[in-house]
């Protein structure tokens, strides 16, 4: 090839590159008047509650989601777990919240709608079916926890035992304990709501049904008796000890006799084994235990979901709100980052990210893995509700704290453990204050054995005006009337007077509309800055 050859070859290539590269631009940029191919800016809201850790953590989540994709800003705000009624596209939840038919579907996506988005084969289906209300995927899981033993095989190498495996074994270990390394030793230790766990987990495998279905109680007092009586058992065979003997302060492996080894074990949740590991001064003999089959009929066990996310109905940008969350769970860069901060993570990919980047702790994975192979029943998000299941004021507390130091029979406790739970199941009164009241207590010759139960009889009067004074304190304190005006071009508030409060008074006037209203604490600050 000549000169001229050559040089007309080389000034043929650049020719053929520049069109290459001018196609390339044309398809990234518009021509000039042209509309643009950029995405529109996108603003979205998520809040969430947690630790400064956790808060932290999702930050650095939304910056790099931000990063990634320019075109969508997200304001974030701390909510509360006991704050329903977030108005944020993309809100932290927990899963009692979606124990509610009506207001559930009403206040969240449906994210089948979305799974071109979010990937939802990377979850368990027991999960997916615990977040979903009526065929509608109300969340998406963001971790599943439940409860397995933890044992000081030290301990029970004093006591020449094994760690046991059987309800037998478990018996057995109680007495040995006792004669062999006395009266201040025992193979276990729970607070209440372990107890109740417990408890459930005895019933679900001796019966073979679940304790709650369709927002159900599935148990007769009889048959809650037994479990009752479980629990009665495991206290006389010096299995544990009664809650007032125990009288631990805060969690039990914060206390001398779980750290020193004579309290050898407990039911406690998975994410929490390095906790109960580390607190043992001699930790070399914690054993992550076998869940123990009560009865040949089913596994029992006790797992749930830890949290999720949803997307608020209200979102304008459902299908970004939807890219935030396969982000934050699914994708590597948001689920390393997001870690084992909302529980370890029950996504495939986000807990291999997670795992990849050293926030997974081993031990806990493998409580998690027995559990979740051995339970046979999803938990129903009413069983959970705060009246039924907090500590320590909930009903199960009381009932079951009042049964383990004698103040109650197994057949009284059973009876309102019975009635209580179908009551609240029936009636959807999750997140509604609820006051512990024993009616009828003339018959039952019940004595009061907690100042904040009410003993009441319609017959005899008693106790009925310490409910009524009980009832207005109660709701003084979340309610709270008052005096606005809102400008017309802020009417919208008027819906959260009417749907979440009371409107006493209402007058149009020039500048706006007059109310007089009562409403709830939390939220007041919405309306402050239109009190007159």
């Amino acid at each position: 090839m000549n000169q001229t050859t050559a040089n007309a070859a080389a000034l043929a290539l650049v020719g053929a590159l520049a069109l290459q590269l001018a196609a390339c631009g044309t398809a990234q940029q518009s021509a000039p008047g042209q509309a643009s191919t950029q995405p529109e800016p996108v603003t979205l809201t998520m809040s969430w509650w947690g630790d400064d850790a956790r808060t932290e953590t999702y930050q650095q989540a939304i910056q790099a989601f931000e990063a990634k994709l320019q075109y969508i800003t997200v304001e974030t705000t701390y909510g509360t777990i006991a704050d329903e009624d977030q108005t944020a596209d993309v809100m932290q939840v927990d899963w009692t919240w979606l124990g509610h038919d009506d207001k559930s579907a009403n206040q969240f996506v449906d994210l089948n709608e979305y799974s071109d988005v979010i990937d939802l084969e990377q979850f368990s289906q027991s999960a997916l079916d615990a977040c979903t209300v009526d065929g509608a995927l109300l969340a998406v899981p963001m971790s599943v926890t439940g409860r397995i033993f933890y044992w000081n095989t030290r301990t029970f190498e004093q006591a020449g035992i094994d760690a046991p495996k059987t309800y037998e074994e478990l018996l057995t270990a109680g007495n040995t304990f006792r004669e062999v390394l006395g009266e201040e030793y025992y193979p276990l230790a729970m607070d209440a709501a372990a107890r109740m766990n417990l408890m459930v987990s005895y019933l679900e495998s001796t019966t073979g049904k679940a304790w709650v279905a369709d927002r159900q109680l599935q148990y007769s007092a009889d048959e809650i008796k037994t479990g009752l009586e479980f629990l009665q058992a495991l206290e006389e065979n010096h299995v544990m000890p009664t809650l007032a003997a125990q009288q631990t302060n805060g969690t039990l492996d914060q206390t001398p006799m779980w750290q020193n080894g004579q309290y050898a074990g407990t039911f406690a949740w998975d994410a929490d084994a390095e906790t109960y590991r580390s607190a043992l001064k001699d930790a070399s003999g914690f054993l992550v235990g076998d869940e123990i089959a009560f009865g040949g009929q089913a596994n029992g066990g006790f797992s749930k979901v830890y949290l999720a996310l949803a997307i608020n109905s209200s979102c304008q940008h459902p299908k970004e709100a939807a890219i935030l969350v396969n982000f934050l769970l699914n994708e590597d860069m948001g689920a390393s980052i997001m870690g084992t901060a909302c529980g370890l993570p029950d996504s495939t990919t986000g807990r291999a990210a997670a795992t990849a980047a050293g926030l997974v702790n081993p031990l806990v994975v493998e409580a998690n893995n027995r559990m979740m192979a051995f339970v046979d029943f999803p938990l129903d998000p009413t069983f959970e509700s705060p009246a039924l299941a907090a500590v320590p004021d909930g009903l199960y507390a009381a009932v079951l704290t009042a049964c383990s130091n004698g103040e109650l029979t197994t057949t009284q406790a059973a009876e309102q453990l019975a009635v209580t739970d179908e009551v609240l199941g029936s009636l959807d009164c999750e997140g509604i204050p609820q006051l512990v009241v024993y009616n009828k207590c003339d018959t039952a010759n019940l004595s009061s054995f907690d100042p904040d139960i009410l003993l009441t009889s319609a017959k005899t009067g008693r106790g009925l005006p310490e409910l009524l004074a009980k009832l207005d304190d109660v709701l003084a304190h979340r309610v709270r009337t008052l005096e606005l005006l809102l400008p017309y071009d802020k009417l919208a508030l008027a819906d959260i007077l009417r749907s979440r409060g009371s409107v006493a008074a209402e007058e149009y006037r020039e500048d706006g509309v007059f109310y007089r209203a009562t409403v709830k604490i939390d939220d007041l600050h919405r309306f402050e800055p239109f009190l007159v």
